[in-house]
This record gives structure tokens, C-alpha cells and sequence, in this order.
């Protein structure tokens, strides 16, 4: 909410805030806006249901409905806990962020299940990363041609700007530890390029 100077600056902001202009650099920095404009965030989101008496093996997996592109895959009992981790991606994450997905997981796992689960299954939490407005989406892809984008986005400007985030990572993009390592990286560009002293 306004200006900022420093002698250096890491910036790990999602792809689409950045595209956007949500960020203004002075002089402009348009080579990294046209960058994460190529590289955008996909959908990726997750329903946490609790289980009552799991009858499984930890980390179990289930497909919902190989049949349809609208499914879930279930993560099992995730660490030995009483858990499912439904995941849903793409069309159908973005389709069910206008309804319950919880309730499309519950009922998933019921068909796959039997009916007797469905008293046994509670919702716990459920993201919707599309609609928070300062991340817009769960991790980057490269348009068509243009994963060499990661690299121009994470090129240090002048010494002084370094990117970050797994969106600057050429091969663990979309990844925690991608984005880790490249947060890693932009603060070693930094203590190797100390700003003069004045």
C-alpha cells in the first residue's frame, strides 16, 4: 500500500499478482511481468475429511471415477492419521469452488465405499486457492513454449531485485521445496552482492 526503497529486496509474490501489475517497479521491470504472465497458476484443491475408525493401512490411495474428468483422487489415512486428503485439479477444482466440494468428496467416497461410510466421514477444511485475492490460484505452468519464462523470471535485477518462489524454479517448479530453495538462493545472491557503503 505504497512505496517501498531498499538497498535489496527479494520478491515472492504469486505469478498472477505479479502479471497483473500488482506489484509497480520503477524503472518498470516488463520482462518480469510479461514472465509471469506465461507462467500462470493452475488449480489445484484439497477437501480434509475425518474418519471415523479407518479399516486401511496408512497412505492407501482411492480414484474416484476414472470415467470422468469431474473425480477426486483420496489420500488414505495421510501420515497413519485418521484422515482422507481428496484432491481435485484442473476443470474440476475450478467447478466445484462454485459448490461443496466437501459434500462431492463425501459423496465419492460413499459410492466407492458403501453407504455405512458416510456416517463415519466429517468435513474438516477445504481450500479454495482461486479465490484468494492475493494468490489466485495453487502453482505455476508454463504456456505452451515458454518454460525458459522461469529463468527470466528469476534472473536478479541489477544486483538488487532477486525473485523467488517455485515459479522461478527451472526443475522442481511447482513444488514447496522448489520454492524453498529458490528463497534460498535470492538471500546467498544477496550476502554475495553486499550494497556499498555510502
Amino acid at each position: 500500500a505504497g512505496p517501498i526503497e531498499a538497498d535489496h529486496a527479494v520478491v515472492a509474490v504469486p505469478t498472477p499478482v505479479l502479471a497483473a501489475g500488482g506489484l509497480t517497479f520503477d524503472p518498470p521491470l516488463s520482462d518480469k511481468q510479461a514472465a509471469a504472465a506465461d507462467l500462470p497458476l493452475g488449480l489445484a484443491d484439497k477437501v480434509f475429511l475425518h474418519v471415523d475408525g479407518p479399516e486401511w493401512p496408512a497412505n492407501e490411495h482411492l480414484t474416484g471415477n476414472p470415467h470422468s474428468a469431474s473425480t477426486a483422487s483420496h489420500r488414505l489415512s495421510p501420515f497413519g492419521l485418521p484422515l482422507i486428503e481428496s484432491f481435485f485439479g484442473g476443470d474440476s477444482a475450478e467447478a466445484l469452488a462454485e459448490g461443496d466440494a466437501a459434500a462431492f468428496a463425501t459423496d465419492e467416497l460413499v459410492a466407492l465405499l458403501g453407504s455405512d461410510w458416510r456416517k463415519r466421514l466429517r468435513p474438516l477444511a477445504v481450500t479454495c486457492w482461486r479465490r484468494e485475492p492475493h494468490i489466485r490460484g495453487s502453482y505455476s505452468h508454463a504456456r505452451i513454449g515458454r518454460a525458459g519464462q522461469r529463468r527470466v523470471l528469476a534472473e536478479p535485477v541489477d544486483g538488487r531485485i532477486f525473485f523467488a518462489g517455485e515459479a522461478c524454479s527451472v526443475h522442481d517448479y511447482s513444488t514447496a521445496h522448489g520454492a524453498y530453495q529458490t528463497g534460498i538462493g535470492a538471500a546467498r545472491g544477496i550476502l554475495g552482492n553486499p550494497p556499498a557503503l555510502s
